[in-house]
């Protein structure tokens, strides 16, 4: 299963309190599901400005458009 990372830049994430903090990570995943079943978080990342996510896609249900559409999405959030 492909593997694929998203950053996310949020200045001063790394200090946020964890309600809000659970808030970003609750909307995160509501995002990967619109955007497809078959995309997994496996676990994210928190430095000071940025978030990555750690995503696997079952893409041998998927067309080649679909999986291109989420390499330009996972890479522009």
């Amino acid at each position: 299963m492909p593997k694929y990372v998203i950053e996310r830049e949020m200045p001063g994430v790394g200090s946020l309190p964890p309600d809000q903090f659970l808030a970003i990570s609750q909307k995160s995943c509501s995002v990967l599901k619109n955007l497809g079943p078959q995309i997994q978080w496996l676990e994210s990342y928190v430095t000071q400005d940025k978030i990555y996510c750690d995503t696997s896609l079952a893409m041998k249900r998927w067309c080649g458009n679909c999986r291109a559409a989420f390499r330009r999405t996972a890479f522009r959030r």
